[in-house]
């Protein structure tokens, strides 16, 4: 007699982020560093889920963030910058003598805003009038993210990507992108092999003073991580000439279609953060 045949598994169903209401809680993976350069040491990647956490609240139209370090944040409408648009929101807040700035984003890869994948940015300052004690700068995916179930397990994928990120050489500022659009100066690739859990990518970082000027090439820097087993998430680490750092991320939607990563550069002439989102090809 045959055996009762094993059913198939449920197919998954996902709602874009514009297509989320109500109270939402959102995981997060990124990186944590210095919110000044010259401390790059203390630098620190989280795994998706060990991240910021992220909730919003539906009646109040607020966003309140919590760190892994235990410190959090609420901001409501009356913090948020009136120059804010629909894929970009900054908020600050002063408690004296805390300050904290937020920016919630929604990014774009080749002119097409992604659907599932929001990025977070958020400077903390413990005190303001003292420069020794707590000041980070967070970096951070969330979104909605892959559903373990649906993370295919075959096959490799490569995704179109756009960079975007903050260097600081011979204490100088340099940006990867352009604020005003979503034109990036700089490049990376992106691919995952989703039978073994292997993790590529490649950085190719070149920047331009705020406010235009020349462009420098900083270089190529590798990266090599995995994805985590069972879940969305995924982390490695990057190289180049004299330079190490570290990227975590996730993916997002169905099958892994974004992905988005925060990485940071450490290098004898330089400090780098900044993030790459994707789109898969």
């Amino acid at each position: 007699m045959n055996g009762t045949p094993t059913p198939p598994l449920p197919s998954v169903t996902y709602r874009t982020l514009d297509e989320l209401s109500g109270n939402q809680t959102f995981k997060t993976a990124g990186v944590s560093l210095p919110a000044t350069t010259g401390n790059g040491g203390a630098a620190k990647t989280y795994k998706f889920g060990s991240g910021i956490a992220l909730a919003y609240d539906a009646a109040a139209d607020s966003y309140t963030l919590t760190s892994p370090e235990g410190y959090s944040v609420t901001m409501t409408q009356a913090e948020l910058d009136p120059s804010s648009s629909q894929d970009s929101s900054t908020y600050f807040k002063r408690a004296d003598p805390t300050e904290d700035r937020v920016l919630l984003a929604r990014r774009q890869v080749n002119g097409v805003r992604l659907n599932y994948t929001m990025f977070g940015s958020w400077t903390h300052i413990a005190d303001t009038s003292d420069p020794g004690g707590t000041q980070r700068t967070d970096l951070a995916f969330g979104g909605v993210p892959t559903q373990a179930s649906d993370v295919p397990k075959s096959g490799t994928a490569n995704y179109d990507t756009f960079v975007g990120g903050t260097i600081i050489s011979n204490n100088r500022p340099y940006m990867l992108n352009d604020q005003a659009s979503s034109a990036s100066y700089s490049s990376a690739t992106f691919s995952i092999n989703f039978e073994t859990g292997a993790v590529d990518t490649a950085l190719n970082l070149k920047g331009s003073p705020p406010g235009g000027g020349a462009f420098t090439d900083f270089g190529k820097f590798t990266g090599s991580g995995t994805l985590d087993s069972g879940g969305p998430g995924f982390s490695g680490a990057l190289a180049g000439a004299d330079t190490s750092g570290a990227f975590a991320g996730a993916l997002f939607g169905p099958q892994g279609k974004e992905m988005g990563y925060a990485w940071y550069l450490l290098g004898s002439t330089f400090e780098g953060r900044g993030i790459v989102v994707g789109a898969k090809k």
